[in-house]
């Protein structure tokens, strides 16, 4: 049975796209563990239906180095170019 794609399969979609955020759809365990891992999770509405299920901003533009949010910021720093040459200014 294919469930779809993984939070990260989709988190890195967004990445490869050059893009530093993107909103989920997540549970708390699901958006603890990307706070643990270096990720910005900010917890919007509730999704109807779906209890404990809340829409989240999900961001890694100011991502610690050596955490997966950090890998994340490095693939969309390599697909930007406006990125890129922001990173660099900083």
């Amino acid at each position: 049975m294919d469930k779809g794609l993984s939070v990260y399969d989709r988190l890195e979609q967004a990445a490869v796209f050059g893009k530093v955020e993107c909103e989920l759809k997540l549970y708390n365990r699901q958006a603890e563990k990307l706070l643990r891992e270096g990720f910005a999770v900010q917890r919007g509405v509730p999704v109807a239906g779906f209890h404990g299920q809340y829409r989240c901003k999900i961001g890694w533009r100011h991502a610690v180095p050596n955490t997966p949010a950090w890998d994340l910021l490095e693939i969309a720093v390599s697909c930007n170019d406006e990125l890129k040459q922001a990173m660099q200014n900083e």
